[in-house]
């Protein structure tokens, strides 16, 4: 969640913006990150968030490792 809110901050976006939101994870980051979707959802004001294997890049990215695996946030604002 940490890293979906520097990317708001980053993109200029304000509390009440509501953005859609892709998390590119590896198979085992993926199942773990499935169950946490909901409060991912609600806790950072997404609209649409898909957590998957798959490169579907946003305007926005940013890219961290979390466990030591590798991550890329892509964000777009929903107008």
């Amino acid at each position: 969640m940490r890293r979906i809110q520097d990317l708001r901050k980053q993109s200029c976006l304000i509390k009440t913006d509501k953005a859609q939101v892709h998390i590119l994870v590896d198979a085992e980051l993926e199942r773990m990150l499935d169950q946490w979707e909901e409060e991912i959802k609600a806790k950072c004001g997404i609209t649409d968030l898909v957590i998957s294997q798959d490169d579907l890049p946003l305007q926005h990215k940013i890219e961290d490792k979390i466990k030591g695996k590798g991550i890329v946030v892509y964000l777009e604002k929903v107008e």
